[in-house]
C-alpha cells in the first residue's frame, strides 16, 4: 500500500474505505485513478463519498472544471526559485498532469459477465444479519478473514459453482458474437480507438451517430 493513498484518503476523509480498497487491489493512487463507478458501489462507497473521491481523481489527472476544496497535492506545481544568488540551485521539476482517458461504453447488449467465486461468498455471507449489521469496512475484514479460513473443501465449491458460470457466460458470448448488435459495437469500439489514437474526434463517425446506431 502506497503511502500517497494513505494519506489523500486521510485528507479527504475517508480513510474507513481504505481496507477495502487494498484488499481489492486498489493498493496505490495511481490504481485507484482507474476506479470506476461500478467498482465504488461494490466496495460500497457512499454516493457522496464516491464525487468526492471522483473530484480528487479529476483534479489530479487535470481535467478542467474539477471541483475541489483546495488544491490538490497531485496538481500542484513548486513555486519557482527566483533567488538570483543561487542560480546554480537545483529546482523542483514540474510535475506533468496525468491526461484523462476516456474509456469506451460498455456494451449494454452483452451477457454479463459471472461473478468470481470470492464476490459470490461475499455476497452470500452479507445476509447473515450478523455481518450485515456491521459497518462497511468490518463487513470487508470479516469476509476475507473468512475466506482465508474456509475450508479448502468448501472453497472448492465456491470456486465450481464460479468456474460453470463462466462456462456458460462464455457459451452465450459466443453466441452473442453472431448478432447484429455485437457488429455494430465493434464498430463502435473501431471508431472509438481510432479517435483515441487521432487525439481529435471523426467528423465522419462522431459518437453520437456510432451510439445511436449501436443503442437498440
Amino acid at each position: 500500500m502506497s503511502a500517497e493513498l494513505s494519506d489523500t484518503l486521510n485528507r479527504l476523509r475517508l480513510q474507513d474505505y481504505l481496507p477495502a480498497l487494498v484488499e481489492n487491489g486498489f493498493d496505490s493512487w495511481d490504481v485507484v485513478c482507474d476506479i470506476t463507478e461500478e467498482d465504488l458501489a461494490h466496495l460500497g462507497f457512499k454516493l457522496g463519498h464516491r464525487r468526492i473521491l471522483q473530484r480528487e481523481i479529476a483534479a489530479s489527472r487535470g481535467v478542467l472544471g474539477a471541483d475541489s476544496n483546495g488544491p490538490s497535492p497531485h496538481t500542484m506545481t513548486p513555486p519557482e526559485n527566483h533567488d538570483s544568488q543561487s542560480p546554480a540551485s537545483p529546482r523542483v521539476e514540474e510535475r506533468t498532469k496525468r491526461r484523462y482517458r476516456r474509456k469506451p461504453r460498455p456494451d449494454i447488449n452483452a451477457p454479463q459477465k459471472p461473478k468470481t467465486a470470492y464476490v459470490n461468498f461475499a455476497d452470500n455471507l452479507r445476509t447473515d444479519p450478523a455481518i450485515s449489521s456491521l459497518s462497511f469496512v468490518d463487513i470487508a475484514r470479516e469476509v476475507g478473514r473468512r475466506w482465508q479460513a474456509l475450508p479448502p473443501e468448501q472453497k472448492h465449491t465456491w470456486e465450481c459453482q464460479a468456474a460453470r458460470d463462466m462456462q456458460e457466460y462464455e457459451a452465450q458470448m459466443d453466441e452473442y458474437k453472431t448478432t447484429e448488435n455485437y457488429r455494430r459495437y465493434q464498430n463502435y469500439l473501431k471508431a472509438f480507438r481510432q479517435d483515441q489514437f487521432q487525439g481529435t474526434r471523426s467528423r465522419s463517425t462522431p459518437k453520437s451517430s456510432w451510439w445511436s446506431n449501436f443503442k437498440v
